[in-house]
C-alpha cells in the first residue's frame, strides 16, 4: 500500500528546523507492515533522493498491527 498526500504548504515554504506533524488514521488489517518515508516533486511527481544516497525513501522499520481485542 502506498499512502501519498499533498502537504498543506509547499515544503520549500517550511521554516528550517520546524517540526511538522502529520497523523493520518489508516485502517489496516492485522499483520506486519514495512513503513518508509519519502518526498516527491508536486509538478511531475518525481521522487526525490535522500542526501548522499540513490534511495528514494528512508526505511522507518517494520511494524506489527495486532489482532483487535475481543470484548466479552
Amino acid at each position: 500500500m502506498i499512502y501519498d498526500y499533498e502537504p498543506m504548504a509547499l515544503t520549500t515554504d517550511w521554516p528550517r528546523r520546524d517540526l511538522f506533524l502529520f497523523s493520518p488514521q489508516i485502517k489496516l488489517t492485522p499483520g506486519s507492515y514495512d513503513v518508509s518515508f519519502g518526498f516527491w516533486t508536486p509538478g511531475d511527481r518525481r521522487r526525490l533522493t535522500a542526501d548522499g544516497s540513490d534511495a528514494y525513501w528512508i526505511n522507518l522499520g517494520t511494524f506489527e498491527v495486532p489482532e483487535p481485542e475481543q470484548i466479552p
